[in-house]
């Protein structure tokens, strides 16, 4: 029924873009980040075009989270096998270079509705939609006692037993969301333990883990199987980005049933696109990832104070939020911009979204580049905030001000109204985002799925 109703608008919108010619094509091609920032006339982009560099972008994404976990992997196989305080920082240092890549792969979420539309156990393999796939991933906030749990009893450590712990209580049978035990926070709390306190990440110590001499046969130390959780949590990460690149590989485009064939066949994937932006802008970042552990004033009840939560913070053993949000937000921006920078510095560029909605609506299209663009500033304001070698600001350090202002409202400091202004700027996108799909109405977007900011 809901593809019945806006199938013939839908059409209407993806018949405004004319065909592209081999010369325009170069043209796109050569242009800059944004195709209005020079002067030359931009070629019309085509919604398949928009489609096939999108696909082009997740598959680079994808690939880099993969190649920066594999890295994060050999730093703990190095560590584990000789675990000194200089292994667990540069293990350490593996999991932050993950964090680039992997945060801005996250843009492709929300994906249930285009999923639904084929059949995708065709190929045999693989999951069912990001969506599905990333509670096994990157999951959070995590309950640390569920890991130390596990870690102090005496069933053997495996990956089908993460597995199949995660999201359940000790019973098996309990659901229970912050039972986190599989993925990137799992790896981030073993390698710094609990953060209980605002002016600093966790402190774990290397000689909380056995190393490999030391832990032969059926070695059942608290240090031995600190050491096996940590090593099979990184292993079956890379199992699972493994098998999301593939999802998204040039050969996954001509194959049913993967994500790629899904996506560019569906006729839903400019309303999935918008949905992407909109919710991580709005839900995700300016909601649980910005405002959630904030004190902040109660929209309903200005006079009132929503109490914070240090536990809502994203990265919060690594201290390495600012870096997590920073970089969801550079993926948003990609999906806008049609632009993807990998690691080695080569950038994946194509048909966007932004040029397809600018010949929609070039009003719309310059009210939403005008958010994202105020968005950013700030953003990026909290990013170097947590990265300046002198007097770095963390994000748990944000929450802590944003609690002192509950007794005196002078006390805000520069990152505490950078973030702020954020969420006020993302929070912007969402009404920009309906006025689109007022205009178009776009089979595949949800406005109720955006998320709400407090």
């Amino acid at each position: 029924m809901f593809q019945s109703i806006f199938a013939k608008k839908l059409t209407q919108v993806v018949s405004v873009p004319v065909m592209v010619t081999a010369a325009s094509v170069a043209l796109l091609t050569a242009c800059s980040d944004d195709d209005d920032d020079n002067n030359s006339p931009a070629a019309d982009v085509t919604l398949s075009q928009v489609q096939e560099n999108y696909v082009d972008m997740a598959y680079a994404a994808y690939s880099d989270s993969l190649a920066t976990a594999e890295t994060l992997k050999a730093a703990v196989n190095v560590f584990l096998a000789a675990p000194t305080e200089a292994n667990l920082t540069a293990a350490r240092v593996a999991y932050k270079a993950a964090r680039k890549p992997y945060q801005q792969s996250e843009i492709m979420r929300w994906d249930e509705t285009i999923a639904g539309d084929t059949d995708l156990t065709a190929d045999g393999e693989g999951p069912a939609s990001v969506d599905a796939w990333e509670g096994q991933v990157n999951a959070w906030p995590l309950e640390e006692n569920r890991i130390d749990g596990i870690i102090a009893g005496d069933s053997t450590i495996t990956k089908q037993s993460m597995i199949d712990a995660n999201g359940f209580e000790e019973d098996g049978t309990t659901e229970n969301e912050a039972n986190v035990t599989t993925g990137v926070h799992a790896i981030e709390y073993m390698l710094w333990d609990r953060d209980d306190n605002a002016r600093g990440p966790g402190s774990r110590a290397a000689d909380e883990f056995g190393s490999d001499a030391d832990c032969v046969g059926d070695a059942a130390t608290a240090e031995c199987r600190s050491s096996q959780y940590l090593r099979v949590a990184t292993e079956l990460l890379v199992d699972d980005l493994t098998e999301m690149t593939a999802e998204w590989a040039p050969a996954a485009e001509q194959t049913q049933g993967t994500l790629a064939y899904n996506f560019l066949n569906s006729d839903k994937a400019l309303g999935y696109m918008i949905q992407s932006i909109a919710s991580m802008s709005v839900g995700e970042l300016a909601g649980a990832r910005l405002a959630a552990g904030l004190w902040r004033k109660d929209a309903p009840n200005p006079g009132d104070f929503k109490k914070g939560d240090y536990e809502e913070e994203h990265d919060c053993f690594s201290d390495l939020s600012h870096v997590a949000v920073y970089y969801n937000f550079v993926g948003v921006k990609n999906a806008f911009s049609g632009s993807y920078e990998k690691l080695n510095g080569d950038v994946v560029k194509g048909a966007s979204f932004g040029q397809y909605l600018k010949q929609l609506d070039e009003g719309l299209y310059t009210e939403l580049k005008t958010q994202l663009d105020k968005a950013d500033v700030q953003m990026k304001i909290v990013f170097d905030a947590g990265e300046r070698a002198t007097n770095p600001r963390s994000f748990d350090q944000i929450i802590a001000d944003s609690e002192a202002t509950y007794e005196n409202s002078a006390a805000k400091t520069a990152e505490l109204i950078a973030v702020e202004t954020a969420i006020t700027d993302l929070a912007q996108v969402e009404l920009v985002i309906l006025d689109i799909n007022d205009a178009f109405t776009l089979a595949g977007f949800d406005p109720d799925g955006i998320g709400e900011t407090d």
